[in-house]
């Protein structure tokens, strides 16, 4: 057996490591690989086997590579919007894990101009899609109520994200688990939900 037991998240609720590791990654096979890289690293650093992984090791992995994974994803960015993420960080470190809609877009006029991009305010719906096309937010679909998962849309699970990816005030929104520490989301959660992808089978469960 690769990995011993069940984690202990944020939230302080237990749960399959092997869940724990995708919720933190963009289904990309090298997420995937960096993670376990670092979950491997940690626990033979501590001369165990590569058998037997430990939670803790399975937590310190994945918070060593996901300052480097989310920095990996947003950088791209810069290079058109330099200012955006330095101006994003402390206005979303104000909102939860998961969001009304009216509490980010009462926001966006705050990043717009600390950034000085030049977005139209008057369409604030590119915004809202520039975010989720970075993987920064998803859409809330659902609630797993036996696992305590929040399922949500970004734009790497869903087939076709303009069509799926929906702004509107009677929605809810989620941060990816993956920029909870770079953009400052790693604060109390206000959810008893943890973020994971639409669509995506959860591994590591009985049945």
């Amino acid at each position: 057996m690769l990995f011993t037991g069940c984690v202990t998240n944020g939230r302080g609720a237990e749960e399959q490591p092997e869940n724990y590791i995708i919720r933190h990654t963009q289904l990309l096979p090298r997420h995937l690989l960096t993670l376990l890289n670092g979950i491997v690293a940690n626990h033979l650093s501590g001369k165990g086997d590569c058998l037997g992984i430990p939670p803790d090791s399975v937590i310190a992995g994945v918070r060593e590579k996901e300052e480097y994974l989310a920095q990996d994803v947003l950088t791209p960015y810069t290079w058109v919007y330099p200012n955006l993420v330095s101006a994003m960080r402390p206005v979303l470190s104000e909102l939860g894990h998961c969001f009304d809609f009216g509490e980010l877009d009462k926001r966006l006029p705050r990043i717009v101009r600390d950034s000085g991009e030049d977005f139209d305010l008057h369409n604030r719906a590119q915004i809202w899609l520039l975010l989720h096309g970075m993987g920064v937010i998803g859409l809330q679909n659902g609630v797993d109520e036996k696992r305590s998962y929040v399922e949500s849309i970004f734009h790497y699970n869903t087939l076709d994200a303009k069509k799926n990816f929906v702004v509107n005030s009677k929605s809810r929104y989620c941060f990816h688990p993956l920029f909870s520490r770079s953009l400052g989301l790693a604060g109390p959660s206000n959810s008893a939900y943890c973020v994971f992808p639409a669509g995506v089978q959860s591994l590591g469960e009985d049945g």
